[in-house]
């Protein structure tokens, strides 16, 4: 068992672990072990090019350039657990056998436990609850990875800090004032601004990743299925990605943060 220290972000898709890629640099820099853990392959998610994937090879498409966006973070250590996306509530993909909301909980509980058990890490990252927007993959793995890091921490000494990564409530308003600016209407962020007014104070710790901005996008255009085409991200958060995302927050799930309050500033320390 190495003393290394080791970061452990769990989720759902390839292209969620931006939700984390800075800190993942940072603690890259730092000498940590990173370990990524992808629960699906993403074959749900649209194709922005129909010349790089059709919807029966986007799965293998989308795991090559998951490596891709792994390899420019720095992260060696990528775990896909290889069930299939279950796409937005009331798809047909989330009535699939093999889709992750109808995995077996305790089967997915057991297999991170055992993993925690390996690589006993330091921090442990996820989604929070809500799963950012409420995709049902997101909430699932955020439920899951809970659970088993709960079961987990039961019974070593030290289980290390559980995070929920989040997106404050400005981000939301920055991103629909810009649509506004370009005359594009967002009919869903009113909704997602009403589902995030209580985030804000959640959060406990605020990491300035600026400085990582130039191989977070690199890595972010590593998903060029998920790029481009005129969608709704291409248009409006790339042209101003330092100015929207210049952190990533975090709130600290387990133990309960001892704070007065006051956000710090890195998961590392």
């Amino acid at each position: 068992m190495s003393n290394q220290p080791t970061l452990l972000a769990i989720f759902a898709h390839p292209d969620d672990e931006t939700m984390s890629s800075g800190t993942m640099i940072q603690a890259v820099e730092r000498g940590w072990r990173v370990v990524l853990v992808c629960a699906t392959g993403g074959e749900a998610g649209e194709i922005s090019d129909p010349t790089l994937a059709t919807p029966e090879t986007l799965g293998l498409v989308r795991a090559q350039e998951l490596h891709c966006a792994c390899d420019v973070l720095g992260v060696s250590d990528l775990v896909m657990l290889g069930y299939c996306d279950s796409g937005m509530a009331g798809t047909p993909e989330n009535e699939r056998p093999s889709s992750f909301v109808q995995a077996e909980p305790q089967t997915v509980v057991a297999r991170l436990i055992d993993l925690m058990m390996k690589l006993r890490p330091t921090v442990t990252v996820t989604f929070e609850p809500n799963g950012v927007y409420g995709h049902p993959d997101h909430i699932a793995i955020s439920r899951h990875a809970t659970a088993a890091f709960d079961q987990f921490a039961a019974g070593v000494e030290d289980a290390g800090r559980l995070f929920y990564g989040a997106i404050p409530l400005q981000f939301f308003r920055n991103f629909q004032t810009r649509a506004a600016s370009m005359g594009i209407e967002m009919e869903e962020s009113q909704e997602m601004i009403e589902s995030f007014k209580d985030i804000d104070r959640q959060i406990t710790h605020r990491v300035d990743i600026s400085t990582e901005q130039p191989r977070i996008f690199e890595a972010l255009r590593c998903h060029r299925t998920q790029i481009g085409g005129g969608n709704m991200f291409d248009l409006l958060l790339l042209p101003q990605f330092h100015d929207l995302q210049s952190h990533e927050h975090y709130i600290q799930v387990r133990p309960a943060p001892d704070t007065d309050g006051e956000v710090a500033t890195s998961l590392l320390e």
